[in-house]
């Protein structure tokens, strides 16, 4: 029978190992943050590195974009910076990674941003924590969103992703998402993490139903208030028939007091 010391060791050890295996295991993150309104679209690509995947990404920025020298400078990272939203901006025109009922027409590459944070400088073999972010925002032609029924999406096999629709906007079902939660216009859950060897990217499809329930409640309510206007000034207006009754009986009452004095 094992005794509770020894028990105590087992899982402390336990939890130390699963720590440092968790650890190394995400070094990497990508994260989608997509926000749909009425007439545009912003992505967000969020990069979170640690660990070993630090020392790699400040390798690769000091051979391709630096002097090689082992450091990551400022004018470095605007390299990578600059040569990053170049990517991004050729790749989607290449193939934009959002249609609306299968199709890109009325979808456009308003501007490409991104941020890299200052943890990503210095010596190539020091580990450190930082966070890329990466920003396109596409516009919409009029009505398309309220026009179409699907919105797909493609992203990174495994990588997280966030949907949030306008408010009036009801999420009816969806493909390619493991883990997926579905609450009216908000979705979360992962790209389908592919099987597959030499799959770089994976899609979604999202289904939906925007509600202009409210807008036309909007319109009646305005109609309604127009109507009942039109209906009290109507009642408030002396019908023709009651005046001529009224000045038929005043006539009698002249006639006959006209009568009593003679």
């Amino acid at each position: 029978m094992i005794n509770l010391k020894k028990l105590t060791w087992i899982i402390l050890i336990f939890l130390l190992a699963a720590q440092f295996t968790g650890s190394a295991v995400a070094g990497y993150e990508c994260n989608n943050l997509v926000t749909i309104y009425p007439d545009s679209m912003e992505w967000q690509y969020i990069e979170v590195i640690s660990g070993q995947e630090s020392c790699e990404f400040k390798n690769k920025t000091d051979d391709l974009h630096g002097d090689k020298d082992g450091f990551v400078s400022a004018w470095e990272l605007l390299n990578y910076d600059r040569y990053y939203r170049d990517t991004i901006r050729d790749a989607l025109k290449a193939e934009m990674d959002v249609r609306i009922d299968n199709s890109t027409k009325g979808i456009t590459v308003e501007n490409i941003d991104a941020l890299i944070p200052v943890e990503a400088l210095g010596p190539v073999d020091t580990q450190t924590s930082f966070t890329n972010t990466f920003c396109v925002i596409y516009g919409f032609n009029d009505d398309l969103l309220i026009n179409g029924s699907t919105i797909w999406l493609q992203g990174e096999p495994g990588s997280f992703l966030n949907v949030e629709f306008p408010d009036n906007t009801q999420i009816i079902s969806c493909e390619g998402i493991d883990n997926v939660s579905i609450h009216e216009n908000l979705l979360s859950g992962r790209f389908n993490d592919s099987i597959e060897e030499n799959v770089v990217w994976v899609d979604v499809l999202i289904s939906y139903y925007v509600n202009m329930t409210s807008d036309i409640t909007d319109q009646v309510d305005n109609t309604d208030n127009g109507s009942n206007m039109s209906l009290h000034n109507s009642s408030s207006t002396q019908s023709p028939f009651l005046g001529s009754v009224w000045i038929l009986l005043i006539l009698l009452f002249m006639v006959f007091f006209i009568k009593k004095i003679n």
